[in-house]
């Protein structure tokens, strides 16, 4: 039955086209369909009575949860650039003579090649709401344990027989609240602060705030800063935040020492690109592509959380940009953030508010 969702073109356009409203009971079976005016890609004549799953039965689906979005698929074409429905469903009231039901509503994604986006939005939030819920529930009690650690180790000395487990106890549970922490920036992000930034000023902050730690663990490190590259709009905090996690992340991929390459440019599309690369131990490519996933860490031994690099791409996300990052076993890994340029528009009213000795310098 996928064909009684095919023959409308469709606008090259990312947003949710509404194709059709279903009434469903509690086994799935369609009871009431009804297409929207001037749509025409649903037979309702053909969908009662069938379970409405059968309309994508040759579609991948993508399930995802949230309170925000209740029930949600995607279902996606397996055919390249093919067509791609967003499916929510919320319960219905008691339907006379069944044992329940839902409302389901089927939307056509306008651009097909934008689906992934669509998800991971659908995704974050999900993750979101998850994150601050757990965070919440979890930290009261965590003070509680920490509390009461503390005031047990206080009362002994290094040498009494249960100082080195409650010691063990004690960094566990520290452990536990910089995820916590973690989880709570993630489900609760503060709000930006957009103004003008230049890149180079954000790094030469940046190595102020590292070098003294990157040249105790001898590691070199090597600038080229390009004296052309573009002013973006964003929040400097934020932009500092996630060049600094990449660069803690490529200290610790480099624990006998190595070589920090920071190179700022401008890409062929104007943007400013950043590249930080190390010389590390690097990552084949199933941890590439799993380095960006929210909770994904190789580092448990050391507290990793796994959500430092996961929020850095929402930051640059945020900003307009792209995080990627390449690497091979044994050839250091390169993290590079690209942030499109500030308008000429807005470089010019920026110069109206700020004064010209206040300025950033360029480095």
């Amino acid at each position: 039955m996928v064909d009684l969702l095919a023959g409308q073109d469709l606008p090259d356009t990312s947003v949710m086209i509404q194709q059709a409203m279903l009434l469903v009971d509690c086994t799935g079976r369609t009871l009431f369909a009804s297409e929207l005016p001037g749509v025409h890609v649903l037979r309702p004549d053909r969908v009662v009575g069938h379970d409405w799953h059968e309309l994508f039965s040759e579609f991948e689906e993508v399930e995802i949860e949230s309170d925000s979005a209740p029930g949600t698929s995607f279902f996606i074409s397996p055919d390249a650039g093919g067509p791609a429905y967003r499916v929510r469903h919320w319960q219905a009231l008691p339907i006379p003579g069944t044992a329940g039901g839902s409302f389901v509503i089927v939307d056509a994604v306008g651009d097909p090649a934008a689906v992934d986006e669509l998800i991971y939005r659908e995704r974050m939030i999900a993750l979101g709401q998850i994150a601050g819920g757990v965070a919440h529930e979890v930290n009261n009690p965590l003070t509680t344990v920490s509390g009461w650690l503390q005031i047990m180790l206080g009362d002994m000395t290094d040498e009494a027989k249960h100082h080195a487990p409650l010691k063990l106890m004690s960094t566990e549970v520290g452990r536990i609240a910089n995820i916590i922490h973690h989880l709570l920036s993630f489900g609760r992000r503060a709000p930006s602060e957009e103004g003008l930034v230049r890149v180079n000023s954000v790094l030469s902050d940046v190595f102020g705030l590292i070098e003294y730690q990157i040249t105790s663990d001898n590691i070199q490190i090597v600038r080229a800063l390009s004296c052309d590259l573009p002013a973006v709009t964003g929040d400097a905090n934020q932009l500092k935040q996630v060049f600094l996690n990449i660069i803690a992340n490529a200290r610790q991929a480099m624990p006998d020492g190595g070589v920090l390459t920071v190179t700022t440019r401008m890409a062929e599309n104007g943007w400013a690109e950043v590249a930080i690369g190390d010389t590390g131990c690097g990552m084949n490519e199933e941890l590439t592509q799993k380095v960006f996933d929210p909770f994904y860490t190789t580092k448990s031994d050391d507290g990793g959380s796994g959500i430092g690099l996961f929020l850095c791409r929402n930051i640059v996300k945020d900003h307009g940009g792209t995080l990627t990052v390449s690497s091979r076993p044994g050839e250091g890994a390169t993290f590079i953030v690209a942030l499109p340029a500030a308008s000429p528009a807005y470089m010019e009213d920026m110069s109206e508010v700020i004064a010209e000795g206040d300025r950033p310098e360029e480095v």
